[in-house]
């Protein structure tokens, strides 16, 4: 799994022109159209409380805002104190907040069974899938969600997208279904 080097990622000489990056391309942005496609499928409601893992410089923390309405709210979550501080200057939504965390220890900051959604856009590959699937379910009401992207390349070039996504279900797949049958039987 590729891990990004967190000096990196929380160095101004990456935030700075990340945000700017981000803010130039407006409606065309990358991560918003995908962030708004996930937000999507994830079939978020008015009024949910859903948590946006590795929200960066907060783009897809609009997405959810626009999908949760007024009555919702959204914590979005970043390792990197920089990017949550370009979160908050680039979105001052009233029922947005941001905090410095990792997605594997929001178990122990988040009410348990307090969360209707978790949204994890463009940055899945980063995280110990395991540890975060934890603290996703300590998290998670009953029939909550948990949505979240693959990068294209991670996926090989040579298969097609059914056939990638099996082998991510291949590796993953067993931690995804005793996860989905452990919130079962709660």
């Amino acid at each position: 799994r590729p891990r990004m080097d967190p000096l990196s990622y929380s160095s101004p000489e990456v935030v700075v022109p990340y945000a700017a990056y981000c803010k130039s391309l407006k409606s065309r942005n990358i991560y918003f159209s995908l962030a708004r496609h996930l937000v999507r499928t994830a079939a978020l409601k008015k009024g949910e409380r859903v948590l946006d893992l590795g929200c960066g410089a907060g783009e897809s923390t609009k997405a959810i805002v626009s999908a949760i309405g007024e009555n919702g709210t959204v914590i979005g979550i970043d390792p990197s104190e920089s990017m949550i501080e370009s979160a908050r200057r680039n979105l001052t939504s009233s029922n947005a907040s941001f905090n410095v965390s990792t997605a594997e220890t929001i178990h122990q900051w988040v009410k348990p069974e307090s969360v209707d959604s978790v949204i994890c856009g463009a940055s899945i590959w980063y995280l110990d899938f395991s540890l975060t699937l934890g603290a996703v379910k300590a998290v998670l009401k009953r029939h909550g969600a948990f949505a979240f992207n693959l990068r294209w390349d991670v996926m090989p070039d040579d298969l097609p997208l059914g056939r990638a996504a099996a082998r991510f279900m291949n590796e993953f797949g067993k931690k995804v279904v005793e996860l989905a049958q452990e919130m079962d039987a709660c």
